[in-house]
Formats: C-alpha cells, structure tokens, sequence
C-alpha cells in the first residue's frame, strides 16, 4: 500500500488532479469485508454501507493523499 500511495503522491494524482489546482487526492479502494482491517492498518476510513462485487460482500474505505508540489515531484 505504501509503494501505491508513493507513486499516487508522485505522479501527482490521477488525471491533473494537481494541475486543477488540487493539493490532495482521495483514494476509494474496494474491500472485501473480511479484509478491511488490512485497509484500515494503513489509514483508510470505511464509509457506510455495504455492497455485493462479484458474489462477496464489499466495503469502500477511503483516504485523502497530500500531493507534493511540482517540484519535488521532480
């Protein structure tokens, strides 16, 4: 999860999130439900409620990832 979010923070969001001016980037993951405390470990928040992804029950966690300016980027 750390090398992910390093190269998320890096390449400074996905689709010029930073050149829209964003400093931070949230992240969604979809967990199984039995896997969320793996998620949680690493700083993601579950939001409410529950759903059915390919026959298991799922959870969304998210978490906001600051964004390095341009320059250290470099």
């Amino acid at each position: 999860m750390k090398a992910l979010e390093e190269h998320i923070v890096a390449r400074r969001g996905k689709a010029g999130v930073a050149l829209r001016g964003e400093k931070r980037v949230r992240v969604l993951v979809h967990s199984q439900v039995h896997a969320e405390g793996f998620y949680a470990r690493s700083g993601y928040e579950r939001q409410p409620g529950q759903f059915l992804e390919d026959g298991a029950p799922h959870c969304l966690l998210t978490k906001d990832l600051e964004l390095v300016d341009e320059d250290e980027a470099r």
